[in-house]
């Protein structure tokens, strides 16, 4: 019965496509939809100003059912409401419907608990309001989710050190690295190799913020064919980094390698002396626009 009320609610221009899945999804689970307590004793009224809020918020059709055969307790959980009514009410439905579809969709209802703290955190940090959809649209929500409040702090504090506002603006994903075992590493290899210059090390990371998102290995392995192959100092890497952090976007096996020892072989036993800055670009530019 509290099926068929969903359906009512749903365009039914899309109910025939839904229906056979969401029939086949049931028959597997059959402690779903109309079985599921909570949703046994929900009013009407209830389940009604649930399915209003999230056809509101973009989800709608067979998505909508869709959601609701898998996951039947978005339309009675209080955690899951309390986020919902402050998505629409709070950042004016601007997050979009993908995303939102895929945070109800994967994360486990008690995570979902100090969601809107989370996101004034990001507010009283100093992310702008405006910035903050564009930030929740464009990171793993289930991990935002799982994470506590103090850790998406602390790593915010330790950003703040490098102009961490700016950086988690323009590279939302950074907010989903973890502080001591990707974070701290990531930038320490920066820092060493700026012989502990923090400003430098920044300015590294307001040029392509993109860079905390490879490796430790990674770093490490392309930091080493300039120390192996070329023979450079730190500095002298550095000086490359600084210039053209998309040297670390450069396969190493394939196009890095090659294009060292292709410098080599010119008279360039240090790729920082003379024309230097043509001969970072060279290591550092798109394959397309170099044919080694």
């Amino acid at each position: 019965m509290v099926f068929i009320h969903v359906l009512y609610y749903v365009d039914f221009r899309i109910i025939f496509l839904a229906l056979p899945r969401v029939w086949n999804w049931r028959r597997s689970n059959p402690t779903s939809i109309g079985e599921e307590p909570p949703l046994r004793f929900a009013t009407l009224e209830s389940v009604r100003s649930r399915l209003r809020y999230l056809q509101l918020a973009g989800i709608d059709g067979f998505s909508l059912c869709r959601l609701i055969a898998k996951r039947p307790k978005i339309l009675t959980a209080e955690q899951i409401g309390v986020v919902i009514c402050f998505l629409m009410d709070d950042l004016k439905g601007q997050i979009e419907p993908v995303t939102l579809e895929r945070l109800l969709n994967f994360t486990e209802i008690q995570f979902f608990v100090g969601f809107a703290g989370k996101v004034e955190l990001l507010f009283n940090q100093g992310i702008a309001k405006e910035e903050i959809p564009h930030v929740l649209n464009n990171i793993h929500l289930k991990v935002f989710c799982h994470k506590p409040a103090e850790e998406i702090e602390r790593a915010i504090l330790y950003l703040n050190h490098f102009d961490g506002v700016d950086l988690i603006v323009r590279r939302p994903p950074l907010l989903n690295l973890d502080l001591e075992t990707q974070l701290i590493p990531r930038t320490m290899i920066l820092t060493e190799l700026s012989g502990g210059d923090q400003s430098a090390t920044g300015a590294v990371l307001r040029k392509l913020p993109s860079v905390l998102t490879y490796s430790t290995e990674h770093l490490r392995s392309h930091v080493e064919v300039f120390r192996s192959s070329v023979g450079l100092t730190d500095p002298e890497i550095f000086k490359i980094v600084l210039l053209y952090p998309n040297v670390f976007s450069v396969s190493k096996d394939r196009r890095l390698r090659l294009r060292v020892e292709f410098l080599k072989q010119c008279g360039l036993n240090s790729v920082c002396s003379g024309s230097s800055s043509k001969h970072h670009c060279f290591l550092a530019c798109p394959s397309k626009r170099t044919s080694l």
